[in-house]
């Protein structure tokens, strides 16, 4: 028992590593595993009797647009990245930039790990000038 919660443990910590969630969902959306920064960020999904991919977005209002995105890239299977905008409790608004990415096995599972979206710097807004 204490081998299976450490290695429970070392997985959850090492998913979490420079992102500020981490999921992992079937092919069909539903959610198989949160990490504790998602349930940190979002507690009151927690509390849905169902939890999909589908559910977070449609509670977080992410724009229509942005979520056909990442359906598309759940739907293709193949590795993606997807900048949104998610609203977490509080009415606080993030933007997200969410990597999308099939786990080869078992197949049918795919890991979606969203850090904080940072806007690229340039010369213009490192001097403060616009």
């Amino acid at each position: 028992m204490l081998t299976t919660e450490f290695q429970n443990a070392l997985f959850a910590s090492a998913l979490g590593i420079n992102n500020k969630f981490c999921l992992i969902i079937r092919k069909d959306g539903n959610i198989v595993y949160l990490d504790r920064s998602f349930q940190d960020m979002f507690p009151n999904f927690l509390r849905q009797p169902r939890k999909t991919i589908e559910i977070l977005l449609e509670q977080g209002r992410v724009s229509k647009e942005e979520s056909e995105q990442i359906y598309s890239a759940i739907e293709q299977g193949v590795f993606s990245k997807v900048v949104y905008t998610i609203r977490g409790d509080g009415n606080i608004y993030h933007k997200i930039v969410m990597s999308i990415e099939p786990i080869m096995r078992p197949s049918g599972f795919i890991m979606l790990r969203g850090r904080e979206f940072i806007e690229a710097r340039t010369p213009d807004n490192l001097t403060g000038a616009n």
